[in-house]
């Protein structure tokens, strides 16, 4: 179990960095050599903050409107999102806070067409930046793939995309039985799970 008390306090800690536009600033501090201009701007920090506050639900005192404030800013700037992995995650932030807005049909469809579709009927999404896990390669685009589906199946949309996608995904486990780092594997599993749970 996660004491609440401690999603109250993060939540509030979140609401009280917010900018006023409803953007969240990427920590000025952050070693992000290599990364890439994505990571300079406002619009990941804000996805995953939104994405966060929109799922851990229980909404602290302080903190009403901050998720609302950041989807206002993700529909604003969501056309900054050039690549697929910054695609899912914007996705991901929007399905969880506003899913019946138009803005998150939108980044889905904008994601569904980025994919790739291969000879042996599956799909995945590539990715041409590192992550923030600094991941790169294979573990970029398995992470991107993940996020990606998991979008797709949080949104109730694109099943038949799902289905390739989770068959990639499951092609690309290796003789541990994980996905080669432990963002990917979680993220991997995160997919595998919401999947189960759609069917």
């Amino acid at each position: 179990e996660v004491d609440q008390a401690v999603i109250a306090r993060t939540q509030a800690w979140e609401a009280k960095n917010q900018n006023a536009d409803g953007s969240w600033s990427p920590d000025a501090n952050y070693i992000d050599e290599g990364l890439g201009p994505m990571w300079k701007s406002n619009l990941l920090a804000t996805a995953y903050v939104t994405w966060g506050m929109a799922e851990s639900k229980r909404v602290a005192d302080g903190a009403p409107g901050s998720a609302e404030k950041g989807v206002n800013y993700l529909k604003t700037h969501q056309s900054e999102a050039q690549d697929a992995y910054a695609m899912a995650v914007v996705a991901n932030a929007m399905v969880a806070a506003a899913p019946d807005d138009p803005a998150t049909t939108s980044i889905l469809d904008r994601l569904v067409k980025e994919r790739v579709d291969d000879e042996k009927g599956m799909t995945h999404w590539k990715t041409a930046q590192a992550t923030v896990t600094f991941a790169g390669g294979d573990g970029a685009d398995i992470e991107t793939t993940a996020l990606a589906t998991y979008a797709c199946i949080r949104s109730g949309k694109y099943p038949d995309v799902v289905g390739r996608a989770l068959n990639w995904l499951i092609s690309k486990r290796d003789p541990s039985g994980t996905w080669g780092t432990t963002q990917a594997t979680i993220l991997t599993l995160k997919a595998l799970l919401a999947g189960q749970g759609a069917q």
